[in-house]
């Protein structure tokens, strides 16, 4: 009987050794579903090859739904991610879910090979992953909700380089970082002009190269994507010893400002990885360098300076008022319109009234607020306009078949003041402006019966124009844009010669309804309508070529353009 059991025993240890392994094998598998974009079958295999060398069991699905691949898999995360090449990079955004398909975090990356973005997203991977009954290495995200609520003592000062933000809006931004940063005790923040030079270039080698150069502990820069109605910035630290990326930060919000509102969350969130980061050995200088050395370092002193130059007359506490306003509007846009005169009480019906249904023109406007590219004060919402609108290819046509060639166009120069408020914005423009519409003779002699004079006379309008204008912002990246104005005439040009209408009065409005869309880049696309109308009282008098009472000169048009912001 002894000699039996021991066999016994042994097989049920080693069954039950094997049930337990098994069972640790399930809690640490890892499935990965659908990868989108090119060659993203490439990263999805170079991610399973590094997470699988980490001791994971890889599980591959063909499906984007993570409650579906989380009921066939029973695995303890589960990631899908999409991938594009932009700037000579691979770029990629993986989202990472637990065990019931819930999301639980996100990770992105960038790099020039593949390979090197896939192993990149691996490390980040693992250290988000959620808690797979204790098997994953990385903390919870309870865990890391509550390191980020503790605020974080570096053990000692640190050096530290802000390297140049990519994308939209990055330099603003990247000024608002400093300044989170600079307000954290024990960071010394060095300038980043030396540590560009010694750097020279990207990867490990040139983090180690840079930091030794300034004797720096870490490196951080960042990079402000826009998409999907968010704005994403991700922070990433690199240690100066090492040259390795040690940490990643991804803070994502609303829009701008909100992001800029995260910042000294962002801070709080690195300071753990900053306390933890080691400066590489600092070679001794000749004492034939000092002198270079001293005049670098003075040159370098202005550069964080520089970045908050713009902000010297924003308060520290209010955050609303540190936002990026905008110095330059620039728009070309198509102009179809049309125009439409009628008179008033024609005595002896002598006159011929007019309408152009479809006239095409191409318009030209810009404004620029000078203040705004050094301040973020009162001088930074004074600037200066101008529009101009030509037509062209027109040519009005008399019911017995006679053309007339037909000339017109518009321009306005003048200075506007705004005040933003709520990421609305509202504004005043006051200038100097002209509207001309000519029917030229037909340039065929006349014959009986037929005369080649338009009979229509010409308008070149000269005014004071003071405009009031509200751009609103509505849903999404949308924006919509009201404005009137009032138009204090100066002269009606050839309507009001002696031979039309020599004693009349003249006055005008303006009115103009725009919807605007965001793009990327500082782009947007804008669909406009607008109307100008003119009003004359006549006041004829006995001996008049002409007794009419009155007359209405309207102009309506459309505008579908395109702006830079």
């Amino acid at each position: 009987m002894k000699r039996c059991a021991t066999p016994l025993f042994a097989a049920a240890l080693a069954f039950g050794l094997l049930l337990s392994n098994a069972a640790e094998a399930q809690l640490g598998t890892i499935a990965i579903g659908d990868f989108s974009g090119p060659r993203s079958g490439t990263l999805r295999s170079s991610i399973a090859r590094v997470l699988s060398g980490d001791g994971y069991e890889i599980v591959s699905s063909s499906s984007n739904d993570p409650e579906e691949i989380a009921s066939e898999t029973n695995a303890g995360a589960i990631i899908i991610g999409s991938m594009r090449r932009r700037s000579g990079r691979w770029r990629a955004n993986v989202q990472i879910f637990d065990a019931a398909g819930n999301s639980v975090g996100r990770v992105s990356g960038r790099a020039r090979r593949i390979g090197s973005l896939g192993s990149q997203l691996s490390r980040r991977i693992q250290r988000s992953l959620p808690e797979m009954d204790g098997s994953s290495p990385g903390p919870s995200r309870r865990d890391e909700e509550e390191e980020e609520d503790e605020p974080v003592e570096l053990d000692g000062e640190r050096r530290v380089v802000v390297r140049a933000f990519e994308g939209r809006g990055s330099s603003r931004i990247r000024s608002r970082f400093v300044r989170a940063l600079s307000r954290q005790r024990n960071i010394e923040l060095v300038p980043r002009r030396r540590y560009d030079r010694a750097a020279n270039g990207s990867g490990r080698a040139a983090v180690r190269a840079g930091a030794r150069e300034v004797g720096a502990h870490a490196v951080v820069d960042g990079e402000v994507e826009r998409g999907r109605g968010r704005w994403t910035l991700t922070l990433r630290v690199y240690e100066g010893a090492s040259g390795q990326e040690i940490s990643t930060i991804e803070l994502r919000e609303r829009n701008r400002r909100r992001l800029e509102r995260a910042l000294p969350r962002g801070v709080q969130q690195l300071l753990g990885p900053l306390s933890d980061a080691n400066a590489p050995e600092v070679e001794e200088r000749d004492d034939d360098d000092d002198e270079y050395d001293d005049d670098d370092e003075h040159d370098d002193d202005d550069e964080y300076e520089d970045d908050d130059e713009h902000d010297e007359d924003s308060s520290d506490g209010d955050a609303d008022e540190e936002r990026l306003f905008v110095a330059l509007d620039l728009m070309i846009a198509a102009k179809p319109f049309g125009r439409i005169l009628r008179y008033n009480d024609d005595l002896y019906d002598l006159l011929r009234e007019y309408t152009l249904v479809f006239g095409p023109a191409v318009l030209l406007g810009g404004r620029w607020y000078p203040g705004a590219h050094f301040s973020n004060g009162f001088i930074a919402h004074i600037g200066l306009e101008a529009t101009w609108e030509q037509a062209f290819g027109i040519t009005s046509t008399r019911s017995d078949g006679t053309r007339f060639p037909t000339r017109s166009n518009s321009f306005y120069l003048g200075l506007r003041g705004r005040y933003p408020m709520d990421g609305h914005e509202f504004s005043l423009g006051v200038g100097y402006g002209g509207h001309s519409f000519e029917i030229e003779p037909s340039g065929i002699a006349g014959v009986q019966g037929r005369s080649n004079i338009p009979r229509v006379p010409g308008v070149g309008y000269r005014y004071i124009k003071t405009e009031l204008e509200a751009r609103l912002r509505v849903l999404g990246g949308f924006r919509f844009t009201a404005r009137g104005g009032w138009l204090f005439m100066l002269d009606a040009g050839g309507i009001g010669e002696d031979v039309w209408f020599p004693r009349q009065s003249v006055g005008g409005v303006t009115v103009g309804l725009e919807l605007g869309y965001e793009l990327d880049m500082g782009l947007e696309i804008r669909l406009g309508w607008d109307l100008r109308r003119y009003f004359f009282s006549m006041n004829p008098e006995p001996g008049d070529p002409f007794i009419v009472g009155g007359a209405l000169d309207q102009y309506f048009g459309y505008t579908l353009g395109i702006a830079y912001r």
